[in-house]
Parts: structure tokens; sequence; C-alpha cells
């Protein structure tokens, strides 16, 4: 009765961290835009569209008479002249219809963006099946534990227990900050159009530009977390096809932890690749 609870105690553990590694957190991060929560997703639109969007084409409003009024200036400190005064209000005009362009295609320029990581992740995640835990170190646990005794699977039953419920608690963090990726992205998306609005003006084009970085950061955040993921396996086959026995598991939980931490850096790490604040 130990040895049948035993072995399928080890066997969740070995499926739990393959899955973890090889299959990348499940199906969460190669999830499109609006399906990995549509109702969520369908109130950040409607809040987007119903209340961002106003508030930006007011601030474009505003930008567009504070240009209007440097076009004026400027006319008049080059002293008049018609040609001159159509090409100044003709360029403000054009910069104008280009960032109203922006505000109201925010959702399809986010999304874009958005679509160029989920690419990245399938076409990896497309490699990855190429790599797979070694079933080695499990086919040995497995053996020894039909040569212990009652006694000895009563310890290594306890020692499991407390392998496995460490095991679900870190990738249960794992996923915490996949979801976490999630919840940033639909909140950028819903204040996007605001944030491109300020595009209109120098004085605040920073702060679009450092929107659009942002995003980005957030986007390559899930690639990055895919990358660390897939990191696992080939390091587990590298390093732990010279230990058997139980030995194993404890390993396991060794480069779980690494994983967590790794998966925590790598949202500074995206940050920094896309020099975002």
């Amino acid at each position: 009765m130990f040895r049948d609870l035993l072995k399928d105690w080890v066997r969740e553990i070995f499926a739990s961290f393959e899955a973890g590694t090889n299959n990348a957190g499940g199906s969460i991060l190669t999830d499109p835009l609006g399906s990995w929560s549509p109702e969520l997703y369908g109130f950040i639109i409607g809040v987007m569209q119903n209340v961002v969007m106003p508030v930006a084409f007011v601030l474009l409003a505003l930008f567009f008479v504070l240009a209007l009024y440097r076009a004026t200036l400027k006319v008049d400190g080059a002293g008049g002249g018609s040609l001159f005064s159509v090409q100044v209000v003709f360029k403000t005009l054009i910069k104008l219809a280009l960032c109203i362009a922006v505000v109201e295609l925010s959702l399809d320029i986010m999304t874009a963006i958005f679509d160029v990581s989920a690419h990245l992740i399938q076409g990896m995640q497309g490699l990855n099946a190429e790599y797979r835990i070694s079933s080695v170190a499990y086919t040995e646990t497995m053996q020894s534990i039909d040569r212990m005794t009652v006694g000895q699977q009563i310890g290594m039953l306890i020692n499991v227990a407390i392998i496995r419920i460490a095991i679900w608690i870190l990738f249960g963090l794992v996923n915490i900050v996949i979801i976490i990726r999630f919840l940033e992205i639909y909140i950028r998306l819903a204040l996007a159009p605001i944030a491109l609005a300020t595009l209109a003006e120098e004085e605040t084009s920073s702060i679009g530009k450092n929107y659009f970085k942002s995003f980005a950061a957030v986007c390559l955040h899930g690639v990055l977390i895919l990358l660390m993921l897939m990191f696992f396996p080939l390091i587990i086959n590298a390093e732990l096809i010279k230990i058997h026995g139980a030995g194993y598991l404890y390993v396991l939980v060794m480069y779980a932890v690494l994983l967590v931490i790794g998966v925590f850096s790598t949202n500074k790490l995206a940050k920094s690749i896309c020099n975002a604040h």
C-alpha cells in the first residue's frame, strides 16, 4: 500500500515538474489577448473606448490649440508670408491627423505589439517539443522504491509529501507571475489612448514613447519567462543523469527554486532590454 501511494506521488511530482518546464507553464503564455479572460478583456475595451478615449481626444484638442498658437507665433516671427503660413498650418494639421489616427487605432497598435511576442512564444514552444526531461532518474527512483522495506517506504513517503507541497507552491508562484503579466497588459491596454495622445506635443511626447517601450517590455516578459522555463529541462538532463534514486526528487526542488528566482528576474531583464522605465 505504501509503495503504490509512494509511486503515485513520485509520478505526480515528476509529471508536475515536466509540465511546468517542458510545457512552459501550460497554455496561458500562448493565449490570445482577448481569450485569456474574455469578460475582463471586454470590460477593459469598454473602459478604453467609453472612458479613456474621450479624455484622449480632449488632450489632443488642447495640444492642437497649443500647436496652432505656436504656429501663429512662428509665422509672425518670420514676417508672415502666405506660402510659409500655409506650410506651417499644413504641417500642424498633418501632425494632428496622424495623432488622431494613432489614438483611434491604439487597440490595434497594442494588439500588434502583443502578437509579435505571442508569435515568438509559439515558435519557441514548437522547438520545445524536442527537449524533454530524461526519464533515467525517474526510472531509477521507481526501481529503488521496489527495493525498500516498509519502514523505508514510510520515511520516503513523508519526504515525498513535503517535496510535493514545495513543488506545488513553487510552480504556483510561477503561474502567479504569468497571471500578473496578463493583468498588467490589460491595464496598460486600457490607458493606451491617453498615453499615445501625448505624442502630439513635443514636451510630453516622451510619455507616449516610454509607454510604447513599457508595453513592449511587458509583452517581452512572457518571451523571457518561456525561455527561462525551457532552460531547465536542458540543465536537468545534463546535471541529473548522474543522480539515482530518491536524490532526484530533492534536486527537482532545488531546480524549481532556481526556476522561480529566474522567472521573477525576467521582468527587470525585459525592461532593461526595451530601455523602459
